[in-house]
């Protein structure tokens, strides 16, 4: 048997730079939470069952999500809870938290969480900066502590949007034009620009930036996702690479064995058929274009046709 890990959102750099604090969930076990040295291929559980990492302070605090469960995208909710780095027993924060981040001294966190019909970004926990409809990912506290970034997605789980920042007296600014697809944020530690990961018409993610003034540039593309998790104090950045893959799976009308259905990579199915015979579907991924592909495809397996953007 081969071992296989799911590596969600949270990847960081504790106070030391060659040390990395990450979630996993290895060959079928409960998430937990890891370290591991930037020259090592080996990892350290921190014994922190079915926790997520959300952040590691300037202090090595910490901060973690419990009582998990998943909404969409690399985003879940649960309890916000802080712990030492070398271990412990977690203190719990604050209900229905999404995302959170530490202040630069390490005292205050900024987070995201739904409540009363909202998704809002409070700074410290219980002063609301700014509510919205939609969703707030990814929040980061500037390396002055004057800011937070944040990717700003006006319709609730799809994850087009913008990067925005907002002061501490809740004044909200677009920086950057409508991406596609955003997952990934992080300061530069000047504070002169947010680096993002980032689709804008369909292609993989690339590596972006933007500055408080609102000047985009691309910073690298490669063959596959980008997916930034940190940078350093010292400038050391942390990316991943990934690709999404969803089978569909149908049972068809008269048959009594399941059929694999799949078609392309990133889809997601809307509608079946009230015979049985056909469903809607659509693309997210690399060509699907600004505003992604709808497809047509029947349950006998026949190839799938592609209806137009939307």
């Amino acid at each position: 048997p081969f071992s296989r890990v799911h590596v969600h959102v949270s990847l960081r750099f504790s106070s030391d730079a060659n040390t990395i604090v990450y979630s996993a969930a290895w060959n079928g076990n409960p998430l937990d939470i890891f370290s591991t040295r930037a020259e090592s291929t080996e990892s350290r559980s921190l014994d922190l069952k079915d926790a997520d990492l959300l952040a590691v302070s300037s202090s090595n605090e910490l901060a973690i999500l419990l009582n998990r469960s998943y909404l969409a995208h690399f985003i879940s909710q649960g309890t916000l809870a802080r712990i030492p780095l070398g271990g412990g027993t977690p203190r719990e924060v604050a209900d229905n938290v999404q995302q959170a981040d530490w202040s630069p001294d390490g005292t205050n966190l900024a987070i995201v969480r739904y409540l009363d019909g909202k998704n809002r970004l409070e700074y410290p926990v219980g002063k609301i900066l700014y509510e919205t409809n939609g969703y707030i990912a990814y929040p980061r506290v500037s390396p002055k502590g004057d800011m937070i970034a944040f990717m700003d997605h006006p319709e609730q789980w799809d994850d087009r949007g913008f990067v925005a920042v907002v002061d501490l007296n809740g004044k909200i600014e677009r920086l950057s034009g409508e991406w596609v697809e955003e997952e990934g944020l992080v300061w530069t530690p000047d504070g002169k620009e947010i680096w993002f990961t980032a689709s804008k018409t369909g292609e993989v993610y690339g590596l972006h930036a933007v500055s408080t003034s609102g000047r985009e540039r691309t910073i690298t593309r490669v063959p596959t996702n980008l997916f930034i998790h940190d940078i350093s104090r010292d400038g050391t950045v942390l990316v991943t690479g990934y690709k999404f893959s969803t089978p569909i799976i149908g049972l068809p009308p008269g048959e009594r064995e399941e059929r694999d259905l799949s078609w392309l990579d990133e889809v997601g199915v809307f509608d079946l058929s009230a015979d049985g015979t056909e469903f809607i579907f659509q693309y997210y991924g690399e060509g699907s274009g600004k505003n992604y592909s709808s497809y047509l495809r029947k349950t006998d397996g026949s190839p799938a046709k592609r209806l137009g953007d939307g």
